[in-house]
């Protein structure tokens, strides 16, 4: 570590010896794949109780261990002939690739949250007494979470393994119009089930 550099190199290197970050990257989204099925599972077949809080909770652990990954490799990657600039090199790290995973948890989180303390409600109120516009925004909330959670790992895999091939302009754009939207239907689903719900 010479040349007081405060860049991340070696961007392809793992973090972990008996395992390479490809392993571990779908390691952790199967999880979250685990928590996309049991959704379907659940809104489908089998309803049980805090369904959706624990489908959302798993995609929520896959997110928080990616987001626990991608600290331990900018540990390992970071440069710097001081302690401060060791520490701003990986801050920074954080900062610009973490964040579309920060966000996603964010929202997660919310999501969590609200079908936690609304899972007596979803869970006794059959779905014909139940708001028309609640199941709409809730599956549009699950689709946009699902589109963000893809392009995240995408992004992941870009910076992991190295990809230099060049990437889609349309792609940012993308993933912040389809994270607003997932916002504004997180946002009605709490105005409705906080203010709006009828008991059946």
């Amino acid at each position: 570590m010479r040349g007081g550099s405060q860049e991340i190199s070696n961007i392809s290197k793992s973090a972990y010896r008996a395992m390479g970050n490809n392993q571990w990257l779908n390691f952790i989204f199967s999880i979250s794949f685990m928590g996309l099925i049991w959704f379907f599972i659940s809104m489908f077949l089998v309803k049980h109780m805090y369904s959706e809080a624990l489908c959302y909770g798993l995609m929520l652990l896959s997110i928080v261990l990616s987001l626990f990954l991608m600290i331990t490799v900018a540990v390992v990657r970071m440069q710097g002939d001081s302690f401060m600039k060791k520490l701003l090199s990986m801050v920074m790290f954080v900062i610009t690739k973490c964040l579309p995973g920060i966000l996603i948890g964010i929202q997660l989180a919310l999501l969590v949250y609200i079908m936690t303390e609304n899972a007596l409600y979803l869970y006794i109120t059959p779905s014909e007494d139940r708001s028309r516009q609640l199941d709409i925004f809730n599956m549009s909330t699950a689709f946009g979470i699902i589109i963000q959670m893809f392009m995240y790992r995408t992004h992941l895999s870009r910076v992991l393994l190295n990809d230099q091939s060049p990437q889609n302009p349309a792609v940012l754009p993308g993933f912040v119009l389809i994270g607003i939207l997932t916002s504004f239907s997180i946002s009605q689903i709490f105005v409705i089930l906080k203010y709006l719900k009828v008991d059946g």
